[in-house]
């Protein structure tokens, strides 16, 4: 009985062991590879920069056709900043940021794996969308009028030139 106590208690700490290892050699691996990039000590865009915006992406293409199938947009009011404007801010930023990697690829092929405009498409199309969409625009009309996009609101009139982004590749 003592040996099988003995040999259950060393199992589970070579388990232990290599799982504790793993949860702290793994992340600080990555992290020192992050790190010895060249790219962050020069103007060139950092490689886990891809890796992230990789990660992101098809989490935000599921997001953003949510959103705007759901319609949800149309029923808040310009009080509710969060459900507002946002959503939209955060797409016309994700289709900026995902214009300047693949600018930042063309530039080095080396940089990624795959080229943003491949592996995001369907996340800029779904940010497109949630940009372009009506119901997204109501809390502007509502607070700035039906003139939203000819006067005052800066942002509003620069989203539709955010929607038609190099990013997405040559136009068909």
């Amino acid at each position: 009985m003592k040996k099988q106590l003995t040999l259950c208690v060393n199992v589970n700490a070579v388990i232990f062991i290599f799982l504790s290892a793993y949860v702290l050699l793994v992340p600080a691996g990555m992290l020192i590879r992050d790190l010895r990039d060249p790219a962050l000590y020069s103007h060139s865009t950092p490689r886990c920069t891809f890796r992230w915006h990789k990660a992101l992406s098809p989490k935000y293409e599921k997001w953003a056709r949510r959103r705007v199938e759901a319609g949800a947009a149309k029923k808040l009011t310009t009080g509710d900043i969060s459900g507002t404007e946002w959503p939209v801010f955060g797409s016309v930023f994700y289709l900026w940021a995902t214009e300047s990697l693949q600018e930042a690829f063309d530039e080095d092929l080396s940089s990624a794996s795959s080229a943003p405009r491949d592996y995001a498409r369907g996340a800029i199309e779904a940010a497109a969308a949630l940009v372009a969409d009506p119901n997204h625009a109501s809390w502007v009309r509502d607070h700035w009028g039906e003139t939203y996009l000819e006067k005052e609101n800066l942002f509003a009139r620069m989203q539709p030139r955010a929607v038609d982004t190099k990013a997405a590749g040559p136009h068909s």
